[in-house]
């Protein structure tokens, strides 16, 4: 009986080494990149240089392959292609020079780009869209939502509540429907609401946190 169950469980062992050997799924690395490093004057006319820390966005195409990132300037998305390892501008934030973050990149179904952010500049705003201008505080700037297609032209571009900076704060769906994290007042009705309508009013916090979805 010893001989059996011993038997058995190096069967088993041997069974589970082997299929964890054919089902298991491994990865190697077929390319690496160094991102670009940047400084600047370390103060206004100073000859010392200071390495830029800049907080990458980067998203993959899913057909391509290739790689985009916000440039040094914040307010732009660069191309980088997998075959010929070239760079390009694809998009920048119109009439932004200075005071505009992309901070969020997502592609949709057609291979669109969904872009969130901030912004200190006005009157930015597509014809028709969500909101003109969203009442923040300036110091921050305005959150912002467009969608730029594939060529790098804008389709839209809205302004919105306030989304909270250091977040995973934007996704898509195959339907192409956005959701984005955003803060609202805790005395503020949404509606139509899919879940919670109200926020917690006991509660210390006057602004939070809200999902909203763009169709």
């Amino acid at each position: 009986l010893k001989i059996f169950n011993m038997q058995k469980k190096i069967f088993l062992t041997v069974s589970f080494l082997f299929f964890t050997f054919i089902y298991s799924q491994s990865y190697e690395r077929t390319w690496g990149t160094m991102i670009p490093l940047y400084d600047q004057p370390e103060k206004p006319f100073s000859p010392v240089r200071k390495i830029l820390s800049i907080p990458y966005v980067a998203e993959v195409h899913p057909q391509t392959g290739n790689l985009y990132i916000t440039s040094e300037n914040f307010d732009e998305i660069i191309e980088y292609n997998l075959k010929n390892a070239e760079s390009k501008l694809i998009y920048k934030v119109p009439g932004s020079e200075k005071g505009t973050f992309i901070n969020h990149l997502k592609f949709d179904s057609k291979n669109n780009l969904i872009i969130a952010g901030r912004t200190i500049i006005t009157g930015l705003s597509s014809p028709n869209a969500f909101s003109k201008e969203i009442e923040t505080d300036f110091i921050s700037g305005y959150s912002f939502v467009s969608k730029v297609n594939s060529n790098g032209t804008e389709e839209w571009f809205t302004y919105f509540y306030d989304i909270p900076l250091n977040t995973i704060a934007l996704t898509v769906d195959k339907d192409d429907d956005i959701y984005v994290l955003n803060k609202r007042a805790k005395t503020d009705s949404l509606s139509p609401s899919a879940f919670q309508q109200k926020g917690d009013t006991s509660s210390n916090i006057s602004y939070q946190d809200v999902i909203s979805k763009l169709d």
